[in-house]
């Protein structure tokens, strides 16, 4: 029997302890992680921010559009666009639309907004990359920590916002409504949550439209086809099934079935009819636990962005948007002013 020499025994156990230690590592912050839904483990605004406001440049010369940064101890700074008429009429208040997107910035899911006429529109910066910029090899779990304390804070960020229109003499503070689209519809409902926990009135938020949303973490990662074509989930399949077990498990306080069924106000779920990034079985549950009294909606089509058709199912999407705020008279119609 040939021994091997002490050296290579030395080095052999040395590969093995760094193979391991990342995984154990990972496995022991997951561990640790709080995994309590709500306000309990979501950030909260600290309140009285700093703030910096800038125009925007080549903006129409009936609108008016600035980039404002909120600095929140508690939920760091916080970016958003507001888009609003230029003039307003003497003791005038606006209806406002807080846009959830899928863009990594406000400005650019503006871009697919038509015109809104005499209400403002703000649309968030998400302080998170995007899922399609989230990086697919092996930085994704050295990255994990940093990015699962971004994605928590984007919850109390909306909330932020929130209170930063609740302030303006300008806004209509009975009608600011949520749209949530695509990565939006998944974190509004966190988001809407924490604004209810926060505010004297039952129903803060005036209507709530959640377009190409859905439920259960673990299913919609595991099924994520982006994922699922990567090189290392086709040689490693078991290697996708951990990830969606360790990222539903970071981010269950993100989940939107802790939420939904606790909301308050008026709700419109909008799907796509053959959305191929989330799975049929999440959009069913995502559209069951969303609390009536709630609208519904399918579009022809897939899901925005990865679908070539995204112009046209948006198109349909801002109309019927547009048509079911009217109806409930949380917005103006866009042509009455400007």
């Amino acid at each position: 029997m040939i021994k091997k020499p002490s050296w290579f025994i030395s080095i052999l156990l040395a590969t093995l302890m760094v193979v391991m230690a990342l995984p154990l590592s990972l496995f022991l912050w997951l561990a640790m992680a709080d995994q309590r839904p709500g306000v309990e483990s979501l950030p909260l605004p600290a309140g009285n921010p700093t703030i910096t406001i800038a125009d925007i440049p080549d903006t129409p010369t009936d609108r008016q559009r600035r980039t404002i940064r909120l600095q929140d101890q508690a939920v760091g700074p916080v970016g958003f666009v507001i888009d609003q008429p230029r003039k307003l009429l003497p003791d005038a208040s606006l209806p406002v639309m807080i846009l959830l997107g899928g863009a990594p910035k406000g400005e650019q899911a503006l871009a697919y907004m038509p015109p809104v006429g005499n209400n403002a529109i703000v649309s968030l910066d998400w302080p998170m990359p995007v899922p399609d910029d989230l990086p697919r090899d092996f930085q994704l779990a050295l990255d994990a920590p940093s990015l699962r304390v971004d994605i928590l804070r984007a919850p109390g960020q909306v909330a932020a916002v929130y209170d930063w229109l609740r302030a303006q003499d300008w806004v209509d503070q009975d009608r600011i409504s949520i749209i949530g689209v695509s990565l939006g519809a998944m974190i509004a409902p966190a988001a809407q949550f924490l604004i209810e926990q926060r505010s004297p009135s039952r129903t803060p938020v005036a209507a709530t439209l959640l377009a190409f949303g859905g439920a259960n973490l673990k299913h919609m990662i595991a099924e994520n086809p982006s994922l699922q074509n990567t090189s290392w989930a086709t040689e490693r399949p078991w290697l996708l099934g951990w990830l969606a077990w360790a990222g539903a498990k970071a981010l269950h306080p993100m989940e939107p079935a802790n939420y939904l069924r606790d909301l308050n106000g008026q709700f419109m779920v909008v799907n796509a009819s053959r959305d191929g990034v989330i799975p049929q079985a999440s959009v069913e549950r995502f559209t069951a636990l969303v609390p009536t009294p709630k609208d519904t909606a399918t579009i022809a089509g897939g899901h925005i962005g990865p679908d070539p058709e995204t112009p046209r199912i948006l198109r349909t999407l801002t109309g019927i948007a547009t048509g079911w705020l009217i109806g409930l008279d949380v917005v103006n119609e866009p042509n009455s002013g400007s």
